[in-house]
């Protein structure tokens, strides 16, 4: 069943076996490899058969490729404009030192108090650089949550069909010939 791609819904448990929380999963097959996908990381799919199309569907199941896959290439450009979008903040724990990033970890913005500057240097040094790195973490942090909820997205678009499916397909059209 080579190029034969299925997604099949089964009941198992996932998440926290506490709280007895069970989500569909849904195994999908792509030539010789399986992959595991749970209810959430569908949720953007239609509810379409994936399956090997038969010759005189091939347009039809072409056309759904490709629309999953601009849903996929939407969401990873949905995703950049919100990481730019990102804003880390920090400050130190007395609130003389304050500093924001931006969604690339790229410090935006840094005040420093009047007071702080009764500081020696080299506490003023480490106290901006505590909080810069502190805001640049925020930041990361907040970038790597909207690229995680996109990676359940592109990860669930169907492995492209190989040359052996359509070397399949062609020599079933030849043999159809006569």
């Amino acid at each position: 069943m080579s190029g034969d791609v299925r997604a099949v819904p089964s009941q198992r448990p996932r998440g926290d076996l506490k709280s007895r929380h069970v989500q569909k999963a849904y195994p999908v097959k792509s030539g010789t490899d399986v992959y595991l996908y749970t209810e959430r990381s569908l949720d953007w799919l239609p509810e379409v058969d994936m399956r090997s199309p038969a010759p005189q569907d091939d347009a039809e199941y072409l056309h759904q490729y490709v629309a999953q896959s601009r849903r996929a290439i939407q969401a990873l450009h949905d995703a950049r404009s919100s990481i730019d979008q990102v804003e880390g903040r920090a400050q130190s724990d007395d609130g003389l030192v304050e500093a924001s990033a931006d969604g690339h970890g790229v410090p935006t913005r840094l005040r420093i108090d009047p007071r702080a500057l009764r500081l020696d240097e080299a506490a003023l040094g480490r106290k901006t650089a505590e909080v810069l790195r502190a805001a640049q973490d925020d930041a990361g942090r907040q970038a790597r949550e909207i690229a995680d909820g996109v990676r359940d997205a592109t990860g669930a678009v169907p492995a492209p069909l190989d040359e052996t499916f359509v070397r399949a397909r062609v020599e079933q059209a030849i043999n159809d010939l006569y």
